[in-house]
């Protein structure tokens, strides 16, 4: 089945995945994954107000 994730840019070459709030281990980071698009469509959503934007958030396939 294919999943999605939401990514924010840091800078022209450099995406990171917006993770899950493990409250552990900060280098135990796990991607917020969504089973329908649509869900991570609305997710990003939340993500292009803080990040004054659609160029600095996408949603895109991911693969575990």
């Amino acid at each position: 089945m294919k999943k999605y994730a939401v990514k924010i840019m840091l800078s022209a070459d450099d995406w990171i995945y917006v993770t899950e709030d493990t409250r552990d281990n900060c280098w135990d980071l796990v991607p917020v994954v969504f089973n329908d698009k649509k869900e991570a469509d609305k997710f990003a959503k939340t993500w292009h107000h803080k990040y004054n934007g659609k160029r600095f958030v996408k949603v895109v396939s991911y693969e575990s």
